[in-house]
Order: C-alpha cells, then sequence, then structure tokens
C-alpha cells in the first residue's frame, strides 16, 4: 500500500469518523499522534553481492493518552499536506512505525 492508495480508502470514509490503527497486540490509544512521514532512499548489497535500491515512506505514530481518536478528515489533510510539499511520498510503499506504550 501507498500512502496515495491509502488516501484513496479513506476518501470514501466521512471525515469525522474516528480512525484506529490497531497492531497484532490490539487498538492504538486514542489521543495518537502522527510524530513523523518520512520518504527514505534506501540502498542494501545481499550476501551475493547484489546492490538493491528502494524508496519507501515510513508513518511514524506515537501511542496516545488522549481520550479521542485522530478523525479521518485530520489525517488525510496531514496526509495531503505532506504530498504536496515531498516529491515521490505518494507512490512509495507505506510502512508504519508504532510502538504500545511507545515502545521501541
Amino acid at each position: 500500500m501507498t500512502l496515495s492508495d491509502l488516501l484513496d480508502d479513506l476518501a470514501g470514509v466521512p471525515g469525522g469518523a474516528p480512525l484506529v490503527f490497531a497492531t497484532a497486540d490490539g487498538p492504538i490509544a486514542p489521543g495518537y499522534h502522527v510524530t513523523e512521514l518520512r520518504r527514505v532512499e534506501a540502498t542494501g548489497i545481499d550476501c551475493g553481492g547484489v546492490i538493491t535500491s528502494w524508496r519507501e515512506a515510513v508513518l511514524q505514530l506515537l501511542d496516545g493518552s488522549g481520550r479521542d481518536y485522530m478523525t479521518v478528515g485530520k489525517f488525510s489533510g496531514i496526509l495531503a499536506k505532506s504530498l504536496a510539499h515531498m516529491d515521490g511520498l505518494a507512490a512509495a510503499p507505506l510502512r508504519v512505525e508504532f510502538g504500545h506504550a511507545n515502545a521501541a
């Protein structure tokens, strides 16, 4: 999934609806925060000497301590603004960084 795919999926959801992220350990707590959105360009070499390069988008979430979840509208606005300011972010595969209780 890319950020563009995520925005397209959210387009059909009412803007005032709560956006709840979840992991295998359960939902992220209300009041979570989008701390960073990065476009990462990486190059690696495997044990056979093959070099590969890739680009990805990293969405970093900080576990919450609030009463309410972020709305779909607010989250979509953050993503849209980020996409407008950072070339190549929309089409990069998306990875989300998060840890319950902000564990690494």
